[in-house]
């Protein structure tokens, strides 16, 4: 009995402790705070649609309140986390490091090759988007790569990805610049750039502009040389007549050659700053703090027509030429516009898009601070198919408070569906086949923490699921 009594005694006391670690544990929870961190990468698999995110969870230990201020203390971690597109619910989360285990900041999403999610949480981290297994770190590329053993970088600045050959590209701790292939875990030395670079094209052709120079010259000092020589009487007529000939024929091809290298030239340059504007632009756009203004253009190019989202006013101010900038203003009231186009040849730029005088409104349709929704990949607005068409953002009201409405249309400017979210502006978007995946900070009250919250929008129905990193549950729109 005496046994039983104090069995009994032991499991009320493990029962009371821990129900009073439950206690304290609930009381301290109401304190963490969970959010979506970096990026977002968007992945197919089997016909399933899954949103991969990077999360900083910070666990309260501790709390004091002193009047309406909370001061705490946290444990922080990183995880990996999936959701499903089509319902918007977590299906899987991985920690990858606590605080504590990281020297080197920022923690971030790099970016996605194929079927492969790149991180960057104290070093280079390469996961299985589907399982969120580690595929490879520091350790593991070291003993795939002995060679650089010791010389993988441990900064962010170092790495970056090539979406072209489907590599991560880094600089080592030594200066050298390598390749890394995703799959096979391979580190090669970059050995050139790439073939249709501007940039090397232009150093090439400089080259040879200079070689050209030289030679135009050398051909001078020959014929200055022929003209002493004649003038001295070391040369006939008729010798002097012949030798002459020569180098003018020769001077004349140096100088249409010259000519051809310094139009190539004037191409090339435009093609560079083209080149680079474009680059600036795509990367602006994945800087993860783009304004409302920045995530649009207001006109573009589809089926040899123009369209154009403006007021009657700005319209009639457009000039003949096509120029794809934004033209934000946040009270106006755009309609969507249209009309005829022709390319033209533009000198040494190639061709430039002019339009008719006539630019007829399509639809009745008003977006309040309505413009084209821009593809982070291109730096162009979203082209739509099946059907044809856009993606347009406008807002629900004028001033801070207006949230963003989405609305896909038709080439004829008919709404095929509409979505009003709860944000003022994205963070991010990413689109895949079948979905439009946006981001961004969403504050229920006024003055409250704001939480990140996405959207997964069907693009066959506009169709959304919106899930809060912060509440961790799909929340309605």
């Amino acid at each position: 009995m005496v046994k039983k009594g104090i069995a009994g005694g032991v499991v009320l006391i493990g029962l009371m402790i821990f129900g009073f670690v439950f206690l304290l544990r609930s009381c301290l929870s109401k304190y963490d705070e969970r959010s979506g961190i970096s990026k977002t990468l968007v992945f197919e698999n089997q016909g399933q649609t899954i949103i991969f995110s990077l999360v900083k969870f910070d666990k309260t230990v501790s709390y004091s309140r002193n009047g309406g201020f909370v001061r705490k203390t946290v444990n922080t971690s990183y995880f990996a986390q999936i959701n499903d597109a089509a319902s918007g619910k977590k299906i899987l989360e991985k920690k990858i490091k606590s605080h504590s285990q990281i020297k080197n900041y920022p923690v971030e999403i790099i970016g996605a090759i194929p079927q492969t999610a790149i991180l960057f949480v104290g070093e280079l981290i390469i996961l299985n988007p589907f399982t969120l297994d580690i595929v490879a770190n520091t350790k593991i590329l070291e003993e795939k790569n002995p060679v650089l053993k010791g010389k993988f970088p441990l900064e962010r600045k170092y790495f970056s990805l090539d979406p072209v050959l489907e590599k991560i590209q880094f600089t080592a701790t030594d200066g050298v610049v390598y390749l890394l292939d995703p799959v096979s875990l391979q580190a090669k030395m970059e050995t050139d750039s790439k073939p249709n670079d501007p940039k090397k094209q232009l150093v090439l052709l400089r080259k040879e502009i200079e070689s050209n120079r030289e030679a135009i010259q050398s051909n001078y000092e020959n014929f200055r040389i022929k003209n002493k020589a004649y003038s001295n009487k070391q040369l006939s007529a008729d010798t002097y007549k012949k030798e002459v000939a020569v180098l003018d024929q020769e001077r004349a091809i140096l100088e249409k050659k010259r000519d051809s290298l310094r139009n190539l030239e004037n191409l090339l340059e435009e093609d560079d700053y083209t080149s680079n504007t474009r680059k600036n632009k795509i990367e602006s756009f994945n800087s993860f703090s783009v304004s409302y203004p920045s995530s649009l253009l207001n006109s573009d190019t589809f089926m040899g027509k123009w369209y154009g989202l403006f007021t009657t006013a700005s319209v009639a101010a457009l000039g003949k030429n096509f120029n794809p900038t934004a033209d934000y203003h946040e009270t106006a009231r755009n309609q969507l516009y249209i009309a005829d186009m022709q390319t033209k040849p533009n000198g040494n730029s190639g061709e430039s898009v002019v339009l008719s005088a006539n630019k007829t409104l399509l639809h009745s349709n008003v977006y309040l601070a309505g413009g084209f929704l821009v593809d982070k990949k291109t730096a162009n607005p979203i082209k739509l198919h099946n059907p044809d068409g856009y993606l347009i953002l406008s807002k629900s009201q004028v001033g801070t408070a207006g949230t963003i409405i989405l609305h896909r249309i038709d080439l004829k400017g008919n709404t095929l569906w509409q979505c009003p979210t709860l944000l003022q502006q994205f963070s991010d978007w990413v689109l895949t086949p079948n979905y439009l995946v946006v981001r961004g900070n969403y504050s229920k009250k006024p003055g409250t923490s704001p939480s990140v919250i996405f959207y997964a929008v069907s693009w066959s129905d506009g169709k959304n699921s919106v899930y809060d990193f912060n509440l961790d549950k799909v929340i309605n729109n």
